[in-house]
């Protein structure tokens, strides 16, 4: 899937602009690198928030990183 996009993050949102179709199913949508960008981004919000909601990874918030959040996209 070749999708021409870009996208920026203002405060809390994320802003999407297309060009081409957008993700068909749920797993495309998962698979592609726009939702891991977003995924990861609010993560490391999160850590620098000391979110409690970080405690789904089972460990302090600054031992999370990249293979965390790939893991939990999985």
């Amino acid at each position: 899937m070749a999708v021409n996009l870009t996208f920026r993050f203002v405060d809390n949102k994320v802003i999407i602009q297309l060009r081409d179709r957008v993700c068909d199913t749920t797993d495309e949508l998962i698979a592609s690198k726009l939702f891991s960008e977003i995924v990861t981004h609010f993560v490391n919000n999160l850590k620098r928030k000391q979110a409690p909601l970080l405690q789904l990874f089972g460990k302090p918030a600054n031992e999370i990183g990249n293979t965390d959040t790939q893991e939990l996209i999985q």
